[in-house]
């Protein structure tokens, strides 16, 4: 159990562990925005003490990437709003890889689309 104290407000996050068949140490970021360039919100996660990093779906997908030595996949607020951002298609595209994230015990946060279309339709549960 992770607990940090962020603005007044005490937070408590389950952190998911690398494979116990890797034996090596594997250092991690705490955090990865899911975003398709830097924002903002990754200097306030910074600042409240999170270790944190932008990687675009995209990257999720590289053989380089490995989402073990991640704790969280958060996707920001205005995903789904083209005004915002234009990573929903690249959300759609590397779902798969997603979805194998969150099935492996990794934990996946994702703020409002900011859109009136079907923009959770890539999330790894069923929506109804």
């Amino acid at each position: 159990m992770v607990n940090k104290n962020y603005g007044g407000v005490r937070n408590s996050a389950v952190a998911s562990q690398p494979c116990p068949s890797d034996r090596r140490e594997v250092k991690g970021i705490e955090i990865a925005l899911l975003w398709d360039r830097e924002i903002t919100y990754k200097r306030y996660l910074i600042d409240r003490g999170f270790d944190c990093e932008v990687v675009t779906p995209a990257t999720l997908a590289a053989p380089f990437f490995s989402t073990r030595v991640c704790r969280l996949l958060l996707v920001p607020a205005g995903f789904g709003n083209t005004l915002y951002s234009g990573i929903l298609k690249e959300l759609r595209a590397t779902s798969m890889f997603i979805k194998n994230f969150v099935k492996g015990g990794g934990t996946l946060l994702v703020s409002g689309a900011f859109s009136i279309r079907d923009a959770y339709n890539w999330l790894p549960i069923k929506w109804n």
